[in-house]
């Protein structure tokens, strides 16, 4: 384990376990090897899914052209930091 990662240990049931295992070997990944790499991310999608749904919901109501607005405003910065 390198040193910035921290180490998890999780309870999960037989049957999750054995699925988990057999969906790994069948997409041809060591279920040793590739476990933690599969929840992290598992976890990492589900809190990106989260954040992406809590912020289309506090901006349900701003108009899709200020939207687009501010994320080709953004874009540009971002382009401009890149040079």
């Amino acid at each position: 384990m390198s040193a910035n990662q921290v180490e998890w240990n999780l309870r999960v049931s037989p049957g999750l376990d054995a699925s988990l295992r057999e969906f790994l070997r069948d997409e041809g990944k060591e279920p040793e090897a590739e476990l933690a790499h599969f929840v992290e991310g598992a976890v990492s999608k589900l809190i990106f899914e989260s954040t992406a749904r809590k912020i289309r919901e506090r901006n349900k109501d701003v108009p899709a052209e200020e939207i687009d607005a501010l994320v080709d405003e953004a874009l540009a910065w971002a382009r401009t930091q890149m040079r």
